[in-house]
């Protein structure tokens, strides 16, 4: 049996869509802008290294 998912009518407009050469246009030009910011806010921090663990005050 084949089932059909509740959000296939979205995904087939959404690719109708991406098919508009306007569409591919202005997505080309700020792509890599967004990208870039992504790139930028998931880099490490320089300085927030692992910091040491605490001593286990528990230890035999």
């Amino acid at each position: 049996m084949i089932s059909i998912h509740p959000h296939e009518a979205a995904l087939q407009h959404a690719k109708a869509r991406q098919r508009d050469p306007a569409w591919q246009a202005d997505y080309r030009s700020y792509r890599p802008e967004v990208a870039r910011k992504i790139s930028h806010l998931t880099r490490p921090i320089p300085g927030a290294g692992e910091k040491p663990a605490a001593a286990d005050t528990n230890a035999s």
